[in-house]
Parts: structure tokens; sequence; C-alpha cells
């Protein structure tokens, strides 16, 4: 799309009309994590799986049967076992050195009124993703925020993944980069900010 034919979407500041300015995917899509995790809580339910929530693993060990060590003592013994831990796997001492866990920041905005809303066109409500090597990305939500992460990932040494203390920088950071991206007539308002480990 050029810049003309996205700003007739979205307003974006910048650049000539002739210029290019995004490629839109009318297939794509963006998920919504906590939808996605109440739909496979369910599936697990619906088949009387149980799931053992803040049942923290502290090892897992291999053989016929895999062996999982809880935190609290227990042990849970299994034939299968499939281990969904995103970034968190190398605090299992497994893939360590292949999977870089990555600290990611997000900020959501008060919800936008309908000045706003007009002013910023986004009547599709696509989700977008820059094209930058550090990219953001955005998306409105059902009450009309915007959820917009980015900003530099964060990886501490020895792929640690508790918060580390240039958490909140980072968000502060992410928010001025919102700021940037959004005319400033618009003036957002950051509700909060959160990271989290990829």
């Amino acid at each position: 799309l050029s810049r003309k034919k996205f700003r007739s979407r979205k307003s974006i500041p910048g650049g000539s009309d002739d210029e290019p300015a995004g490629v839109r995917l009318p297939v794509a899509g963006m998920q919504h994590p906590m939808k996605f995790l109440a739909a496979l809580t369910q599936a697990i339910e619906a088949r009387n799986g149980i799931i053992y929530e803040q049942a923290r693993i502290s090892a897992v060990g291999h053989g016929r049967l895999v062996r999982l060590d809880m935190a609290c003592g227990g042990r849970v013994v299994a034939a299968d076992v499939v281990l969904a831990t995103s970034g968190y796997i190398p605090n299992l001492g497994m893939l360590r050195g292949r999977i870089l866990p990555l600290h990611l920041q997000v900020v959501a905005t008060e919800p936008l009124d309908a000045w706003q809303m007009d002013r910023i066109g986004w009547d599709r409500r696509e989700g977008i993703l820059d094209s930058r090597r550090i990219f953001s990305d955005f998306r409105l939500t059902a009450d009309n925020r915007i959820f917009f992460g980015g900003g530099i990932p964060r990886y501490q040494w020895g792929g640690r993944t508790e918060d580390d203390s240039d958490a909140v920088c980072s968000i502060d950071r992410l928010g001025e980069e919102l700021h940037r991206t959004f005319p400033a007539e618009l003036d957002l308002q950051v509700n909060r900010g959160w990271t989290g480990v990829i």
C-alpha cells in the first residue's frame, strides 16, 4: 500500500504519498493469548484432563518413563510429556544455548473515545506489525485500547527469566515509542504496561 492508501486506513505521520507504507494481508490475524489459553483449557477438560496451576517443575528426568520433580517435593511420572514452556525451558537445564529467553514489553492505552477512533481511522481494526528489525506491533482491543508491543528485547546474563531492573525503564521507553508512532493530538494515555518472556 502506498502511504496515501495506507493513510486512508490509518493515521500515520511523515513520508510522501507515493512511498510504500505497508503490506496488507487480508487473511492474516492476531492471536488473543487469553482466548487461546481458555480454548486449550476447555479442550483439556473436555477430555477429562486435569490442570495443575502453580505446579513448578524443578527438574526433568529422562528414561523409559519421564520423571518430573516438583519444586514442592512431589514427583510426576509419565510415558509422554510435552514441555510447553516457551522461553523458560532453559530454567529446566534443557536447550540451554539453543533457546534465548527474551524479555519483551507491552503497553496498553486508556480506551480511545469516539473522536480519537475517528481521527485514527482504524475502522477495520487490523493488527499492525512494522518492518524494522526491532519492531513494534499493535492492535485494538474490544474496548478500543491500543495494545502496543515492541521495543528493544532484553536478554539477561545466563538466560535468567526473572524481571530485571530495566523492566520499568523499558516499559517507559515503549510508551515514548507509542507517542512517536501516533499523532500527538490524539493525546494517548498509557494505562499500564508489562513484560514477559518469549
